[in-house]
């Protein structure tokens, strides 16, 4: 489930991945606000995101001006970090609406390698 902190409202689906931060440096994405999460981020397992304008704005009513802003993401708290511009679906590898390190929020690290870090969440 991925919900504004604070906010008991619904939303739509949300497909979050779980990556790296080589992931950053193999597919490019077009960043409209802040930047991915570094080497530093992601072997500190802090709870940062970088999330698509769509999910940006079914989180907090833009896509502007949102990052250092938190959200709860299967009931756990992660601050956005970066925003990109929505990504198709038929980028099968790089797809997602919120990108999450996975050594952050207690994720079970091996699945997430082997799944390539699909996950499925819920915007609330």
């Amino acid at each position: 489930h991925c919900r504004r902190k604070g906010n008991a409202g619904h939303g739509g689906g949300c497909r979050n991945k779980g990556a790296d931060d080589a992931f950053w440096q193999v597919f490019d994405f077009r960043f409209t606000e802040g930047k991915p999460y570094d080497k530093a981020t992601f072997d500190a397992a802090i709870p940062v995101a970088v999330v698509c304008e769509t999910v940006a704005r079914q989180l907090f009513g833009t896509a502007q001006g949102v990052v250092g802003k938190e959200f709860l993401l299967n009931h756990a708290p992660y601050k956005v970090c970066g925003v990109v511009k929505d990504v198709s679906p038929l980028a099968d590898l790089a797809y997602g609406q919120a990108w999450i390190p996975y050594t952050a929020g207690g994720m079970n690290h091996k699945m997430m390698k082997e799944q390539h870090g699909s996950g499925i969440g819920l915007l609330r």
